[in-house]
């Protein structure tokens, strides 16, 4: 049988029982506490598995790793010689980010960049919001790393260490790019991101689906390398349709965008990876339920009062 990663950035990485919580007893996002059957074996010995939840479409490994576990894992994350980014050419993704969102009206802007690693996507937005207009633009990066201050004029990158350290509705563009499945209780984080969107603002998301890919590729004796404990959770079209009433927040904000995700590489760093994603990422331009995309991605609005 031959293995594949589902993300070329990281590989899995299998963990002792010292390692791990106890299992997990509701679904982390919509804490439903009914039965949520098993997707995908992630490990044996201990056992962890992927389980489906009915209620709100999210899949979520049965057990998570101690907070100490997953420090050990971020210290080695990055490379010394990377942008301490798994997003190939930064000012790409900016681009197609600000393409989907609302105009921002404002000349003094704000970017709240949770799991940004050295900021390097934020700063490209930040570069293109102030040739679009914009006089600074103030970057917060959440993250483990420390970012790299900035050499643009106008722009200014803080670093804070952890989401409980925002304030609400101070930021007009929130991003939270393959950060979310990460997370070992992401339900709070979620709700301090959302809060954190000032009025007029938005919250920009994207996340893998990788398990129908992975569960056809079965059928044809081909694995993937989930990468648990890096990938935690496996997030798609159902679960960012619902997340808001989930999260009782449907009445304060409302779905912008909602779509397969921008392919992350690009042809000329890895050209197999980059075929293979928008081959599978085409035919939902035709028939919107195609489920084998890889990835997703949604933008929430906060309206104006």
């Amino acid at each position: 049988m031959t293995t594949i990663q589902a993300a070329a950035f990281h590989s899995g990485h299998r963990c002792e029982e010292s390692e791990l919580l106890p299992p997990s007893a509701a679904c982390p996002f919509c804490e439903f506490a009914g039965e949520r059957k098993p997707g995908l074996q992630l490990q044996q010995a201990p056992d962890v598995q992927l389980l489906l939840c009915p209620a709100c479409g999210a899949a979520s490994a049965s057990r998570m790793p101690k907070a100490e576990t997953l420090a050990a894992y971020y210290g080695t994350y990055y490379s010394d010689d990377t942008e301490a980014v798994t997003f190939d050419q930064p000012l790409r993704f900016a681009a197609h980010v600000l393409r989907i969102v609302p105009r921002f009206p404002g000349k003094e802007l704000r970017i709240l960049d949770f799991g940004g690693g050295g900021g390097a996507l934020s700063a490209a937005a930040a570069k293109l919001l102030l040739r679009a207009g914009a006089r600074t633009v103030e970057i917060v990066v959440v993250d483990y790393h420390q970012p790299e201050a900035s050499t643009t004029a106008g722009v200014v990158i803080r670093h804070a260490g952890s989401l409980a350290e925002i304030g609400p509705a101070q930021f007009d563009l929130v991003l939270a790019s393959a950060i979310v499945e990460h997370l070992p209780d992401p339900r709070p984080e979620l709700l301090r991101l959302f809060a954190a969107v000032a009025p007029g603002g938005a919250f920009y998301a994207r996340t893998p689906w990788i398990v129908p890919v992975m569960r056809l590729l079965v059928r044809t004796g081909v694995s993937m390398d989930f990468t648990y404990p890096a990938h935690l959770h496996d997030l798609g079209r159902d679960f960012w349709s619902g997340i808001l009433g989930h999260l009782a927040l449907d009445s304060q904000y409302r779905v912008r965008h909602n779509a397969t995700s921008i392919v992350e590489t690009v042809f000329s760093e890895a050209p197999i990876r980059t075929v293979t994603a928008y081959a599978l990422k085409l035919p939902s331009r035709l028939f919107p339920a195609w489920p084998f995309v890889g990835g997703w991605e949604v933008v929430f609005e906060r309206p104006r009062e």
